[in-house]
């Protein structure tokens, strides 16, 4: 009887609090009343017991468990066991890599325009005006800084003499890897085979001849925007010269230096270049006259 007058106080207790506050409790609302009073005992009890347990870890040094026996673990907190695992934000800035000798690598190309004036070694070829020119790049690059691309130059200019137009053709099929040498020089050497045709109409026309080219390229980074460039190229070719019908050999060489301006991204980067460029063709009007291309040239274009 005891106990259930007990019983009976604690509810009459209830609602009379309830109607205190001005709210009606419902049987719902009373075992929700009763369960979270129970999980707040809980959480107390399981707290208690954690404080005992650090108290424990805290005097014990960390031990490597033997045969038969349970290895001694670091102090744990109950703030760190309910931490959640840190979140790595995404990258928003470039890595500090070296881009030249570590690239992300993919396809990369470049787009020249070149004004050129044509020079011979007698002086009764050649021309006084200016010429333009052209040249595209195409290529893809590793991640080693190692590249297989394709290149194409073109330049057709009058004689002033009224002979007729010469045109100047070449197609390049490379391989080229990079290097590096000290702080100040960035570089690049390249090698394969080349497809030239030089079409005069007077006396020597060379309508496909083939050769080895190799190539060099070298920058140094002045500001990070800002870069001096220099770059050569040599090729012998081997063909048919076909008003003699003989089989003839010239030689090119291509020298370059200038002004690039890039812009660096975390993907690629982007450049502009403009400097002066020579092209020098030994022995193709015949076999003591050479010609020459020298002028300005302007390349914008995209690299790793």
């Amino acid at each position: 009887m005891k106990m259930t007058g007990a019983i009976y106080s604690l509810v009459g207790l209830l609602f009379c609090s309830t109607f205190a506050m001005g709210q009606d409790l419902s049987m719902n609302d009373l075992r929700s009343i009763s369960e979270a009073r129970y999980f707040e005992n809980r959480i107390s009890e399981l707290e208690q017991r954690l404080e005992q347990y650090e108290q424990l870890t805290s005097t014990a040094a960390p031990s490597i468990a033997t045969d038969g026996e349970e290895p001694v673990l670091p102090p744990v907190s109950y703030s760190e066991v309910l931490q959640p695992l840190p979140c790595h934000s995404c990258e928003t800035s470039c890595p500090a890599a070296d881009r030249w000798m570590n690239p992300n690598g993919g396809a990369y190309g470049s787009v020249e325009i070149l004004l050129l004036r044509w020079y011979d070694t007698d002086g009764d070829d050649g021309s006084n005006t200016t010429s333009d020119a052209s040249r595209i790049t195409l290529g893809y690059m590793t991640k080693r800084g190692r590249s297989l691309r394709f290149r194409y130059f073109e330049f057709a200019v009058g004689d002033d003499l009224g002979a007729g137009q010469s045109l100047f053709e070449q197609a390049d099929l490379e391989y080229a890897g990079r290097f590096s040498l000290g702080q100040n020089w960035q570089g690049e050497l390249s090698l394969g085979a080349r497809w030239a045709s030089h079409r005069n109409p007077t006396p020597r026309v060379y309508g496909d001849t083939y050769g080895p080219v190799m190539g060099v390229n070298l920058r140094s980074e002045l500001r990070d925007w800002l870069s001096l460039y220099g770059t050569a190229r040599q090729s012998f070719q081997f063909g048919r010269e076909e008003n003699e019908d003989d089989l003839k050999t010239f030689g090119i060489t291509e020298l370059g230096l200038g002004v690039e301006f890039s812009l660096e991204t975390c993907r690629r980067e982007w450049y502009a270049r403009t400097g002066v460029e020579s092209l020098y063709y030994t022995s193709v009007r015949d076999d003591e006259e050479d010609y020459g291309l020298v002028g300005w040239t302007f390349e914008i274009g995209t690299r790793f």
